[in-house]
């Protein structure tokens, strides 16, 4: 990389770890992008080798951060009584194992009832043993109603048109490299991420094995496939876990990962407005739900909820474990309550942890090193609980309580508090879901 382009800075919070008042102002001051057309950047909020804390003083000079606060005042606001509502909290059911798999499809070999595997997978997940081939249909891999053949013709076609894009990045010759100063970026980058990527895992541990390739190929290929976007660090996490439930085919785990980015490119474009607009998004939640919340984090001049970036960057994959967070994904991709599940399982994570924050007057920077710290202390089932009962709340009181300036999420499947009466106690056997009508 040319060191002598102006510093982007995005190896500030790079350890998402100094705890200081450099770190509050580099929240403040993150948005502001200094343009390099041949440079990669590195997000805030992802870490070299861990997730834990130093006290290492970071010194930087970025622009200016924008801060979205689309809300009325709090002060305008009368706050409600907390228990305004009485939702159930749904328990969670056992996973789709293979027999269940099975039963989804029709003599033909078609899938059948999408809406019926969408709610499955949001209540239950599924076991690894068929995960691979469930994530397939949600991640939009194979049509629903596809056969047995059009399956196989397009897992063909899309394993050739794989190693079309495996061979563009291969074929570059030495001589042709030396003028090729992007490509020798990138390849540094990723070959830097790929060496520290769960390398805890058995899958990942031999620094000279197969899937460490694996994991580069994939990513030089899927570069060359969306070369607008290029790499940043944080891809590397979001496509280790495909390569693990793919076994280590480079072409599934390169179509799952292309879907996965369909969804998540805007949290790695260089304007960071996709993830101020999701945080933006979790903001307006905690308004709706607990002004008093609401407003002691505007005391604190938190609103822009940067504490919560590596959560919506990554999808929660560096604050659970690596099976949890698999199981995680499923739920938030399933699209069955609410295209933006992964903004209450946030507020989920937060109000849990609201007393905390507030008995203790926490700052900003406390905030951050607060929530830094419940990595690997979360339980995901209890949370995807606590997110449909957040989302129930949100619906009911955002109805009750009309705001000056509201804030849309996007259209859910199920959007109804009959609904969740109705689906209070599921049924051990799988069932079709309510109507959404």
């Amino acid at each position: 990389m040319d060191t002598a382009q102006p510093s982007f800075a995005w190896n500030v919070l790079e350890t998402f770890s100094s705890v200081t008042q450099a770190v509050r102002a580099t929240a403040q001051n993150i948005g502001t992008y200094v343009d390099s057309p041949t440079r990669d950047y590195q997000l805030p909020g992802l870490a070299d080798t861990d997730i834990g804390f130093d006290e290492q003083l970071l010194e930087t000079s970025i622009g200016d951060f924008i801060t979205l606060d689309p809300h009325p005042s709090a002060e305008e606001i009368e706050e409600e009584p907390e228990e305004v509502l009485d939702v159930p909290r749904i328990p969670r059911e056992a996973p789709i194992d293979t027999a269940e798999w099975t039963s989804f499809f029709d003599q033909h070999g078609r899938l059948i009832d999408e809406m019926r595997l969408r709610k499955r997978l949001f209540y239950g997940g599924t076991s690894p043993q068929v995960r691979a081939a469930v994530w397939q249909y949600l991640l939009g891999y194979f049509p629903f109603d596809s056969t047995p053949e059009q399956r196989s013709q397009i897992t063909n076609q899309k394993s050739a048109e794989y190693l079309v894009y495996k061979n563009q990045w291969q074929s570059i010759t030495p001589e042709q490299e030396t003028h090729f100063s992007k490509f020798r970026d990138r390849r540094h980058r990723i070959q830097k991420d790929v060496v520290r990527t769960d390398r805890h895992l058995e899958f990942y541990g031999d620094a000279e094995g197969d899937n460490l390739k694996s994991l580069s190929n994939v990513l030089m290929s899927y570069i060359f496939f969306n070369f607008d976007l290029g790499y940043v660090q944080g891809m590397n996490d979001l496509l280790a876990p495909l390569l693990v439930i793919y076994n280590g085919n480079e072409a599934d785990a390169f179509w799952a990962f292309k879907v996965v980015m369909d969804k998540l490119s805007h949290n790695f474009e260089r304007d960071q407005q996709g993830i101020h607009s999701q945080l933006q998004r979790l903001g307006h939640l905690i308004h709706v739900v607990d002004p008093k919340f609401h407003k002691f984090l505007e005391s604190k001049d938190c609103l822009n909820m940067f504490f919560c970036f590596r959560w919506i960057l990554i999808q929660f994959k560096r604050e659970f474990s690596f099976d949890d967070a698999q199981c995680i994904w499923e739920a938030l991709w399933s699209n069955y309550l609410t295209p933006d599940l992964h903004l209450f399982f946030a507020l989920a994570i937060l109000m849990q942890h609201r007393d905390v924050i507030l008995n203790n007057d926490m700052s900003f920077d406390d905030i951050l090193k607060y929530v830094n710290n419940l990595a690997g202390e979360l339980v995901y089932g209890g949370l995807l609980q606590d997110a449909e009962m957040w989302y129930h709340k949100y619906t009911y009181l955002k109805a009750r309580r009309p705001e000056k300036k509201p804030l849309s999420l996007r259209e859910p499947f199920v959007n109804t508090y009959d609904h969740l009466m109705t689906a209070a106690a599921p049924s051990s056997s799988p069932s079709p879901p309510p109507s959404s009508e």
